[in-house]
């Protein structure tokens, strides 16, 4: 017997998906027993800044963060614009801000590390340094 994915409930021996505005992160190894009625259904969106379209998916909102694909905490990005979550995301790194050409602008904790060649200025904003090398 197969066990139900992550964002999956079950019901009578049959898994389904968790319904758009809720999540689930467990994975339920054995259908034909699974554990008590309330700790298999889907749980409600943790936070007013994150969204659910279902099954194991929390996407924050914009200028939000959350620490890993099984962190429920969201929380405000201290840096205007550097959060900026991509879905289907399984590196957290990827809820910081990317260029166009998909290296990441902002990195690491909350997205308050410049990623690469970039460094802070005075707006605290993330720019190339070779972009603004002094001649």
């Amino acid at each position: 017997i197969l066990p139900c994915p992550i964002g999956f409930f079950v019901d009578n021996q049959i898994c389904i998906g968790c319904p758009m505005g809720t999540y689930s992160l467990q994975q339920f190894r054995n259908i034909q027993n699974p554990p008590a009625q309330e700790e298999r259904k889907c749980l409600k969106c943790p936070d007013i800044h994150a969204k659910c379209p279902g099954g194991n998916q929390i996407i924050p909102d914009v200028n939000y963060w959350r620490a890993s694909e099984t962190s429920v905490k969201i929380i405000r990005c201290p840096i205007s614009g550097a959060c900026n979550y991509i879905q289907k995301s399984h590196n957290h790194n990827q809820s910081c801000l990317h260029a166009e050409k998909g290296e990441p602008i902002y990195e690491g904790p909350l997205c308050t590390v410049c990623s690469g060649d970039r460094g802070y200025y005075s707006n605290g904003k993330c720019y190339s340094c070779q972009s603004h090398i002094i001649q």
